[in-house]
């Protein structure tokens, strides 16, 4: 029995200690919370002015992007084109107006106006659809322009780059290989036809395996 005293005491005497701790650290908590009330809002102010200038200018930035690209695809005729691309020449929505442009200039007939456009794009757009897509119209351009040894150059040079999407290669190649064949320059119709994917079952590996058939 006395032993179970001296542990009821001494259970006793532990959580009167705990209390008293818990006590002394809220006070502590409180001392330093009323100290430095002042300091603690001014943090909480000026963190969600932050917070709020953040929000805004976010905003504002992608109300501007928004604003441009809806004028970079809403333009429809040269002059509108030649004007927002002008006047929006850093803006990444840029380039597919610009392929719009010189794909007016083409449809027009003007081919040296064309070239010129798609040259550019083909150099300064990133990688992505833009830019292969204005490297092809090189090659459009070129044939159109009656330089069809240029045109198949390039065509064959698209068609061999590894890095590009398998349609875009497999396009360049069967054009390749088209004016290849129409100047009868067989072998290097052949070695670009080859260089396709007959088992994607797209139209430029169909086209591309019929011309290949009919040239052997």
């Amino acid at each position: 029995m006395a032993k179970e005293k001296i542990t009821d005491k001494a259970k006793q005497k532990q959580q009167n200690e705990v209390f008293k701790n818990s006590v002394d650290d809220f006070d502590r908590f409180e001392d330093f919370f009323s100290t430095n009330l002042k300091t603690i809002i001014k943090t909480f102010i000026a963190v969600a002015i932050i917070v709020a200038i953040i929000a805004v200018v976010y905003t504002k930035i992608e109300q501007k992007k928004q604003k441009i690209a809806t004028e970079l695809t809403t333009a429809k005729t040269v002059d509108e084109l030649k004007t927002v691309t002008s006047k929006y020449k850093d803006s990444i929505a840029v380039y597919p107006a610009r392929l719009t442009l010189g794909t007016l200039y083409f449809n027009d007939g003007k081919f040296e106006e064309a070239l010129e456009v798609y040259k550019k794009l083909a150099i300064d757009a990133p990688a992505g659809e833009s830019k292969n897509r204005a490297s092809l119209n090189v090659a459009y351009t070129l044939e159109a322009m009656n330089k069809p040894d240029e045109a198949a150059d390039k065509f064959a040079m698209i068609g061999a780059n590894p890095t590009l999407p398998e349609y875009i290669r497999g396009e360049a190649n069967f054009s390749a290989g088209r004016i290849y064949n129409a100047a009868e320059q067989d072998t290097k119709a052949k070695n670009c036809l080859k260089l396709i994917n007959f088992k994607n079952a797209g139209m430029w590996a169909a086209q591309g395996e019929k011309l290949l058939q009919r040239i052997n």
